[in-house]
């Protein structure tokens, strides 16, 4: 009995066996796509840069790629990594034709895990992106492509990183010369220009730069900040753009360019004054209000009474706001001294408001001979 209780055990766990064997052989063959892509983007990612075409060949025979699988592994930090996949998406992409579905399915891809990325996995994303585009330049009609293209480079925006923003801006170059605007695309192309335009590295803030002055951009307002910028190329290229347009940097504040370390630059901003309407008296006025010399800011008292052709007041109402309290109370004086009851408004705001105690007391005295 002991004898035939052991045999029916021993055919019940080799029944199992077998069912367990059949299922797992099911399961395999049900799924032999998927592990297949895994094992060969494994290869992939673990290979030698001579190993590489094996692997690529093998993904390049799948029906549908595994792009899915693909862009996930550039969630790695290892460089080495990245450009093996990178590698494998762009040999990919090559040997799909424009209309090829899986243009789209790969931008989609790409756009949906970018923020997952590591910064050397979103640096090789926007590469292969920008192969997509220029190959898929028959997709410019493709609502989906335009949404994952307008995602990737709000994604890109919101990083701070070099290496991402120059992917992102070539990227964004190549789409107005190919697929050209739309009004997602000019929207997160704006959003990843004034993000490029403090960027740490002077190149990237140069392409900025340049991609900003186009029309449909209208970032001129932004490129206002680079008047301030330490590198004199940049400082030059925003002058040449913000200088002439009064809207963007009032004449008053473009006045204090004109004591720029460089001399390219304070040419360029004395050009864009006259092109404003300022003559050589103007200039030498606004040169003088505006040096960092308390001294010789006092001296446009002096100018303002050699010049028959400027109007006191306008220039004495400036020094009144001045930072230096021995420059304001002189423009009090000289205000009260021309008779210039035109600015009785200002001093009353000085008896009032100055921060410096004699300046107050000195405008209340002149303030009541026009009384």
């Amino acid at each position: 009995m002991q004898r035939r209780g052991n045999v029916r055990r021993w055919l019940l766990i080799g029944g199992s066996i077998a069912v367990l064997g059949f299922a797992l052989s099911a399961f395999a063959w049900s799924n032999r796509t998927s592990i297949a892509a895994w094992y060969a983007i494994r290869g992939l990612t673990n290979s030698a840069p001579a190993e590489r075409g094996d692997w690529i060949a093998r993904l390049q025979a799948m029906d549908p790629p595994p792009v899915r699988q693909l862009v996930s592994g550039l969630r790695s930090s290892d460089s080495r990594i990245c450009e093996n996949l990178t590698q494998g998406l762009t040999l990919l992409v090559r040997s799909w034709t424009s209309d090829n579905s899986n243009c789209v399915n790969l931008a989609i891809e790409l756009a949906a895990q970018f923020p997952m990325l590591s910064a050397t996995g979103q640096a090789a994303a926007l590469e292969v992106y920008g192969l997509l585009v220029h190959a898929g330049s028959d997709l410019s009609a493709s609502h989906e492509l335009t949404q994952a293209t307008a995602e990737i480079l709000s994604a890109a925006a919101g990083v701070e990183n070099t290496a991402v923003h120059t992917r992102a801006l070539a990227l964004l170059e190549r789409i107005d010369e190919t697929v050209g605007p739309s009004p997602d695309l000019l929207a997160s192309g704006r959003r990843l220009v004034i993000a490029c335009l403090s960027d740490k590295q002077t190149s990237c803030r140069m392409h900025a730069l340049q991609l900003a002055r186009r029309p449909e951009m209208n970032l001129v307002n932004e490129v206002v900040g680079l008047l301030n910028d330490p590198e004199p190329e940049l400082r030059r290229s925003a002058m040449l753009i913000v200088g002439p347009i009064e809207s963007s940097i009032t004449t008053d504040n473009l006045l204090h360019w004109l004591h720029d370390p460089d001399g390219e630059v304070r040419g360029l901003c004395e050009k864009a004054l006259r092109a404003r309407g300022l003559q050589d008296s103007h200039l030498l006025l606004g040169r003088t209000m505006t040096d960092s010399r308390p001294g010789t800011r006092l001296q446009v008292i002096e100018l303002l009474k050699r010049a028959d052709d400027l109007e006191p007041g306008v220039w004495l109402r400036r020094l009144s706001h001045d930072p230096s309290a021995a420059v304001r109370a002189a423009a009090i004086r000289a205000a009260a001294e021309q008779s210039l009851a035109q600015l009785a408004d200002r001093l009353e705001q000085m008896s009032q408001n100055d921060p410096c105690a004699t300046v107050r007391q000195l405008a209340q005295f002149y303030l009541s001979t026009y009384h």
